[in-house]
């Protein structure tokens, strides 16, 4: 993916874009991770339409450095069916500015992660155990799958664990115990999404957020599924 970590204005956001952009082919959906508007200059993320100055043709999703919101160009907003799903953000004349956050931006996460192959993830785990052997590690606890991943990433590092040099003690997201015992987890644990985050205005809160009234957040489950 894109790396956006270091980028300290929609300038230098929009650029790394630019230059990265012509790199990927086909229909594959160009990645960028670790956006963060409290450290950009203009203290908020691009909209769709600076993304399609950039990249009109292919679908992008940035996703911000919290994962509990992104930004999607044009034609990535048009393969996502977000009808009636809460945490589309818009512009003054109700047009999607491609800000998803919450429940809308766990429905793109799903997408983007349908569409990586498990080449791809066999790729990631072991450029992953290279970076930790690089800095010492030899121990991961891996927490894999649940809302805000996917499931494909816990069937694809548990397949392939013996393969891996770096010992991997992994842990599934998920409260479905039966699932996880047929998809061959010996343990379940990690994060449970309860809620968001506070840099996506998304943690629950009791009062509204100061800078955007109305809103305090979202809450995943109820009491009561969280009780059982």
């Amino acid at each position: 993916a894109i790396n956006l970590r270091e980028e300290a204005s929609l300038d230098g956001v929009l650029q790394r874009i630019k230059e990265e952009a012509p790199k990927y082919s086909g229909s594959t959906v160009i990645r960028g991770i670790g956006y963060d508007e409290d450290k950009l200059k203009e203290k908020r993320p691009p909209n769709r339409w600076e993304l399609d100055r950039v990249c009109p043709d292919k679908p992008l999703w940035l996703c911000r450095v919290d994962s509990h919101s992104c930004v999607v160009n044009t034609r990535m907003l048009q393969l996502i069916d977000l009808e009636g799903v809460d945490g589309v953000s818009a512009d003054g004349s109700g047009q999607p500015d491609g800000v998803l956050r919450g429940k809308a931006n766990n429905r793109v996460r799903n997408i983007v992660y349908d569409m990586i192959d498990d080449d791809t993830r066999r790729k990631a785990a072991f450029y992953a155990q290279e970076k930790a052997f690089e800095v010492g590690i030899t121990t991961l606890n891996a927490l894999e799958g649940g809302k805000l991943f996917h499931d494909n990433d816990f069937i694809v590092l548990n397949r392939m664990k013996d393969e891996l040099t770096l010992d991997v003690e992994i842990f599934f997201q998920t409260v479905d115990v039966e699932k996880a015992v047929a998809m061959g987890a010996n343990r379940v644990g990690g994060c449970i999404i309860l809620d968001g985050s506070i840099g996506s205005r998304t943690a629950a809160i009791i009062d509204d957020y100061l800078d955007e009234a109305g809103n305090n957040g979202v809450l995943y489950y109820t009491q009561e599924e969280i009780d059982e």
